[in-house]
C-alpha cells in the first residue's frame, strides 16, 4: 500500500511539473504538450510524465491526437493551428511519427485524413458552426502502417479512408475522373462525376462501382453508395459486398 502510495505522489508530481511548464492534452493514448514561442504560436511535443521527461521536443506547429494503424501519429510544421476549432490547421506541411518521436515519413505531404495522404492540393477556409478548411484537387494516395504509399499519386482525383468495422484498418473509396466542387449545401469541396472503385487494405482493387452514384454526406463521415432511384448503402468490408439498406 505504501509503495502504490508513493507512485501516485510520483505520477501527481511529475504531472504538476509538466502542467505548470507546458499546456496541452496530457490524456491517452499519449500526452500532447505545446509550449508558446511567440504571442500567437505554439510548438507541441509529447511528454512521458510518469516518468518527468520529454519524449518529442515541442517543434511541430501541431501533433494530432490520433494514431493511424495502430503505431502512427500525423504532425504538422509550418501550419498555424485554428483558435476556434479543434484538430484543424491551416497551412503547412504533414508527416508521421511514432510514438518514440521516429519520422516514419518525411514531413512532405500538403493533406492529410487518416492513412490517406494528398499533394499539390488547394485550400479555403470555412466557416459554420466552427471554423473549418476544405481541400480539394491535388493528388492522392494513401499511406501503410509503415509509412509506405501504397497506392500510385496521380491515379486518383479522390481517395477516402474507410474503418473496417471493430479494427484499426481501413479499406479506400477512389474516384477516378471526377471534378472537384464547391458544394453550395455546406461550402466543403467534393468530387462530381467519374467512376468509383473500392480498394483493400492494400490499395488493390475490390470492386468496380461504375453503375452507382456515390455522396459523402460529411467530411470523414460514411461513405454511402447510391442508386439512381435513391435506394443508398454502403459496402461491407467483410463480406465483400454492398448493403442496401431498407
Amino acid at each position: 500500500m505504501k509503495k502504490t502510495f508513493l507512485v501516485i505522489i510520483w505520477h501527481l508530481a511529475a504531472y504538476n511539473l509538466f502542467s505548470q511548464q507546458y499546456g496541452g492534452d496530457f490524456s491517452a493514448p499519449y500526452n500532447l504538450i505545446y509550449k508558446r514561442v511567440k504571442e500567437n504560436q505554439t510548438k507541441w511535443g509529447i511528454a512521458d510524465y510518469a516518468n518527468n521527461k520529454i519524449v518529442v521536443p515541442c517543434e511541430y506547429s501541431y501533433i494530432f491526437p490520433d494514431v493511424i494503424w495502430d503505431k502512427l501519429i500525423p504532425v504538422n510544421i509550418g501550419g498555424t493551428v485554428s483558435k476556434y476549432a479543434e484538430r484543424t490547421v491551416f497551412g503547412g506541411k504533414y508527416g508521421f511519427i511514432d510514438i518514440s518521436g521516429k519520422k516514419i515519413t518525411n514531413i512532405q505531404y500538403d493533406w492529410f485524413d487518416k492513412c490517406v495522404v494528398a499533394v499539390e492540393t488547394k485550400q479555403e477556409k470555412g466557416y459554420g458552426e466552427t471554423e473549418f478548411v476544405t481541400v480539394y484537387g491535388g493528388k492522392w494516395s494513401a499511406i501503410d502502417s509503415n509509412g509506405k504509399e501504397i497506392i500510385l499519386f496521380g491515379l486518383y482525383t479522390y481517395i477516402h479512408a474507410q474503418k473496417i468495422e471493430g479494427e484499426n484498418k481501413y479499406f479506400f473509396y477512389a474516384n477516378k475522373g471526377g471534378k472537384w466542387k464547391k458544394d453550395s449545401n455546406d461550402g466543403y469541396y467534393r468530387v462530381f462525376g467519374g467512376t468509383w472503385h473500392v480498394l483493400d487494405e492494400n490499395g488493390k482493387l475490390l470492386q468496380n462501382l461504375e453503375s452507382y452514384m456515390q455522396v459523402l454526406y460529411a467530411p470523414s463521415s460514411n461513405f454511402y453508395i447510391t442508386k439512381k432511384s435513391g435506394e443508398s448503402g454502403y459496402y461491407d468490408y467483410k463480406t465483400k459486398s454492398i448493403k442496401w439498406l431498407r
